[in-house]
């Protein structure tokens, strides 16, 4: 428990910090942020307000992006979280380019990933040889 509770406070990493800089362009023409997104996000009522204050689509994703910059690493995780539940798998995406192939591929797929393209390979040589 307490483990989980010092991990929602962990300082964002740079790689994510950076990924959300490296794809804010691409995100504020094509994320949408309505009340949907922003119910899936812990926002004080001050920053949703302010966000919601935006009037257009480019400066809402843009202060959101700025929010979210500046929190724990959980505020990261948090929106690709809402960004699944609303839909914009895109996003996650593009997100997701910018980050290092080890943070690129959730823990639990490396596994797979790698088996798949092994054994995929080894059939190949091996059909190549019969």
């Amino acid at each position: 428990m307490h483990a989980n509770m010092f991990s929602r406070w962990a300082p964002m990493p740079p790689e994510h910090h950076k990924a959300l800089l490296s794809s804010a362009k691409w995100l504020r023409d094509n994320m949408i942020v309505n009340d949907d997104l922003l119910d899936q996000l812990s926002l004080c009522k001050r920053r949703r307000q302010t966000i919601q204050a935006e009037t257009t689509r480019e400066e809402r994703v843009k202060t959101l992006l700025d929010i979210v910059s500046c929190q724990p690493d959980s505020a990261f995780e948090q929106l690709l979280e809402a960004l699944e539940i609303t839909k914009q798998s895109d996003a996650i995406s593009h997100i997701r380019s910018f980050l290092p192939l080890s943070k690129a591929i959730p823990p639990e797929n490396v596994t797979a990933f790698s088996t798949a393209g092994y054994h995929e390979t080894n059939e190949v040589a091996a059909g190549s040889k019969g």
